[in-house]
């Protein structure tokens, strides 16, 4: 393997801590392998941001690795033996918990616990002694949690790690966080616990998840001894025609100086304003939202397009469905316990703005456009699903899009401009989406106006 300077200068250096801009596709984990390799005879923790990335690296790194996510190592100190995990906890669940009534009071009130909950289990500090408006709710839940009465969070399992673990018992040479720019509260305080080396990795410009209380870490250099920036600029994913693109589009929208530098082997074209996109292996329409993905599945499948979309699809019929159901007063046949447990569908909808979930807003807008439609397309959307390895065109939004690759790519007209007025967050999400394409992108309409705007 011939490696840049830039890997080489990362590889070789031994500051006590060490931050990595890495772009997108510019070989950051290969860049992490060598760089566990030049030190075989250390103890080394590779942290990664999923279980797919944890799977895909162990047989990668070499013997003197251990590779886990944030979850996994936390799992594996800790005695309880979790296995009744939940993703998250909304307003709902605190509201069931607590025995509430579903008033609008008590969804303001189930929003303000939720929010402090986060908060409390991402804190050092045990929650008998944080400040806390809610403390009693809040360590009832965790406490319910712990004991298994109820399921656990990955932020609850995590809390319990911090409170409960000797930080000295752990003998690391050096911490490897890969996508840094995703580290939320809870990730920071165990890494920071542990006494080790450290190399934060990542690309500020793909932190997407700032819903999940992410931290920018770049902006806390200064908090850390002996430390330096070091960065990687070249994408081996992508031709120099795409590079100097995203170089000129990403300068401008975020009004700072930017560089990336392509693939001279790898030629990847743009093309804009082109309705006749002709799929082939690995075509992916990126959107913004998951309305919009459900837009695009159904007008695809009433062709008989063959579509992969990124959902339990059983699960998401079912919401779909009850949701319907609980509009036309079929309630008897709603499936989904949640959506079962609202009196009427505007009362569904009045918590749906109180919650602020993506996931219900999305499920409302696909009832209110479709109505009574919506089963028939559901029907046909079953009928032409495949897996991606087959489908005509992988549907997926910018979020799920993160940390893959794609022969060609076709951007959704559902993102925000592309400009210095756009939110960060938004900026970001359009970032990620053009970084996706290997030979070809199909440029959505605001980016292909763009593009005549640069030359």
């Amino acid at each position: 393997m011939i490696l840049s300077a830039e890997q080489l200068e990362i590889i070789f250096c031994e500051n006590e801590t060490i931050f990595v801009e890495a772009l997108a596709g510019t070989g950051k984990t290969s860049t992490l392998i060598e760089f566990a390799k030049e030190r075989f005879d250390l103890n080394i923790l590779y942290i990664v941001f999923n279980k797919e990335m944890k799977k895909e690296s162990k047989n990668k790194f070499p013997a003197n690795t251990e590779v886990h996510t944030i979850n996994s190592f936390s799992y594996k100190y800790i005695d309880g033996n979790f296995k009744n995990l939940t993703n998250n906890l909304n307003e709902l669940k605190i509201i069931e918990i607590l025995k509430l009534n579903k008033s609008i009071e008590n969804f303001k009130k189930a929003k303000q616990i939720l929010q402090e909950f986060n908060i409390a289990m991402s804190s050092d500090i045990k929650i008998e002694n944080q400040t806390l408006n809610y403390q009693y709710e809040i360590n009832y839940i965790y406490n319910l949690m712990i004991s298994k009465k109820i399921k656990i969070t990955h932020n609850a399992i995590m809390k319990h790690f911090i409170d409960n673990t000797n930080f000295k018992n752990f003998n690391y040479d050096y911490i490897l966080i890969d996508e840094a720019q995703d580290i939320n509260p809870e990730m920071l305080t165990i890494i920071n616990k542990i006494n080790s080396k450290k190399v934060f990795v990542g690309d500020i410009k793909q932190n997407i998840y700032k819903f999940r209380n992410t931290i920018n870490i770049f902006n806390r250099k200064h908090l850390y001894k002996n430390s330096i920036t070091l960065k990687l600029t070249k994408s081996y994913r992508f031709g120099e025609e795409l590079a100097n693109f995203i170089t000129k589009t990403t300068s401008i929208a975020y009004n700072q100086d930017f560089f990336i530098n392509g693939n001279e082997k790898i030629t990847t074209k743009i093309i804009k304003n082109d309705n006749n996109i002709k799929k082939g292996f690995l075509h992916a329409y990126i959107s913004r939202t998951n309305a919009e993905l459900f837009e695009k599945a159904f007008e695809l499948t009433k062709n008989n397009i063959k579509v992969s979309i990124p959902f339990n699809w059983e699960e998401i019929k079912i919401l779909i469905n009850s949701l319907f159901n609980l509009k036309i007063g079929l309630i008897n046949k709603i499936e989904n316990k949640e959506i079962k447990s609202f009196k009427s569908y505007d009362s569904f909808k009045e918590y749906a703005k109180i919650s602020n979930d993506p996931e219900f807003s999305f499920l409302l807008k696909i009832i209110e456009k479709h109505g009574i439609t919506i089963k028939d397309k559901l029907n046909i959307l079953e009928q032409n699903l495949s897996s991606p390895k087959y489908a005509e065109t992988i549907l997926l939004t910018a979020h799920k899009s993160k940390g893959l690759e794609f022969i060609s790519v076709e951007i959704a007209n559902d993102f925000k401009e592309y400009n210095y007025k756009t939110t960060i967050e938004e900026k970001n999400l359009i970032y990620v989406t053009l970084t996706r394409a290997k030979e070809k992108i199909y440029l959505n309409k605001d980016l292909s106006n763009f593009d005549i705007i640069l030359k």
